[in-house]
């Protein structure tokens, strides 16, 4: 456990710097996403952390600022955590905004598919075979029609 408030800056800053590298890879994906469709099924799986990672990092985030508020280069310190935070935000909207577009609408679409196609087969009746062997030339024929 870190003694000092600068022991735990850095540990602070290391813990939010790994959550900001994972959702600022997963945001570089989505630059070309739309070009393959064919990466949506990965782009999903990526995204299944974007939340957890986003509170894990605003808890950081404020913890960071909290300790650092007591240091003596904290007026120099703040406006830059203030823009680190803005960038990880942004990189969350840019990835919820993809992820929106590419499965809400696609739900959307696959539902007024359903709704459109939306046919009532008729009942078909089927022959079943009773087990008796007299009975199967019979079966077959009429299976063969």
């Amino acid at each position: 456990m870190p003694e000092t408030d600068k022991e735990k800056i850095l540990c602070l800053e290391a813990l939010r710097k790994n959550i900001f590298d994972n959702i600022r890879a997963v945001s570089n994906y989505t630059v070309d996403l739309m070009d393959t469709p064919e990466n949506f099924s990965k782009f999903k799986v990526k995204c299944r952390n974007v939340e957890k990672w986003r509170k894990d990092f605003e808890k950081l985030h404020t913890s960071l600022i909290a300790v650092s508020k007591l240091q003596e280069n904290a007026d120099t310190f703040l406006p830059a955590e203030q823009e680190i935070c803005n960038t990880f935000l942004n990189n969350c909207e840019t990835i919820e905004a993809m992820y929106s577009d590419i499965f809400e609408q696609n739900d959307d679409l696959d539902q007024s598919n359903t709704n459109r196609f939306n046919v009532k087969l008729p009942k078909l009746d089927l022959i079943t075979f009773d087990s008796d062997i007299k009975n199967f030339p019979t079966y077959i024929e009429m299976s063969e029609r």
